[in-house]
């Protein structure tokens, strides 16, 4: 695609429910923040695809454009709508009058002598259900984050719990309690378990149901801890 190109639009329709959603996009080009889209809600199908075939030739802005109708597009941000709309009131059910409450983890690194260091870091939570606690994982901005959850039930039998999902056992949030841990211990004289770090990184083959990224990070785990044995013995 390049600047001499005519613009290129795609709009469609879906059913939702009872209802129809429509969707039309000015494709700049895959994957950009510069795609500008229009999506809405109609009572039938048909009034859905007049509505994302007026979206279209607004977006063409009266010049000669490329439009195409394609449905699946308004599958896909019929989904982000709706997965937006669920963070959102995941966030606003934690209300501003309510105490802000977290969870805690805790996370391995080297300081500037090769000493690993653990420090503990906080994760606020959301909301509770019978059967969850939800948490923000990560956050870049307001709308830009993504959520966790963990067994309630177990989190508030044992204060900690461990969760499976978030990736591996190097995840700050892979182990998490409800009070902060106390890390001084781990801090003041690190003593790496090979056998341990070695299982791991196994563990994180692909062979084994792991991924390139987490073998990767656990075998650069093992090899760290394996010098820095091997310099103390010596």
């Amino acid at each position: 695609m390049t600047a001499d190109d005519p613009p290129l639009i795609y709009w469609g329709r879906c059913r939702t429910g009872k209802r129809a959603f429509w969707t039309a996009r000015h494709l700049v080009e895959p994957f950009s923040d510069r795609n500008i889209t229009e999506y809405g809600w109609a009572d039938t199908l048909d009034e859905a695809a007049r509505q994302g075939h007026l979206a279209a030739l607004r977006l063409a802005s009266g010049h000669c454009s490329n439009i195409h109708v394609s449905h699946g597009i308004a599958r896909d941000q019929l989904k982000a709508v709706n997965a937006a709309k669920r963070k959102t009131k995941l966030l606003s059910d934690s209300t501003e009058s309510s105490p802000v409450e977290y969870l805690y983890g805790t996370y391995d690194s080297e300081d500037i002598r090769g000493h690993l260091v653990t420090e503990v870091r906080a994760f606020r939570i959301t909301k509770r259900t019978k059967q969850r606690v939800y948490y923000i994982r990560r956050q870049h901005s307001d709308t830009d984050f993504q959520l966790g959850y963990v067994n309630r039930q177990e989190l508030e039998t044992e204060g900690h719990v461990h969760n499976y999902a978030a990736g591996g056992w190097w995840a700050a949030d892979f182990h998490l309690h409800v009070e902060p841990p106390d890390v001084e211990q781990r801090n003041v004289a690190p003593a790496p378990d090979l056998k341990v770090l070695k299982q791991a990184m196994a563990d994180a083959h692909p062979d084994r149901g792991g991924s390139s990224e987490s073998f990767i990070r656990a075998r650069e785990q093992y090899q760290r801890a394996r010098a820095r044995t091997k310099t103390t013995k010596e």
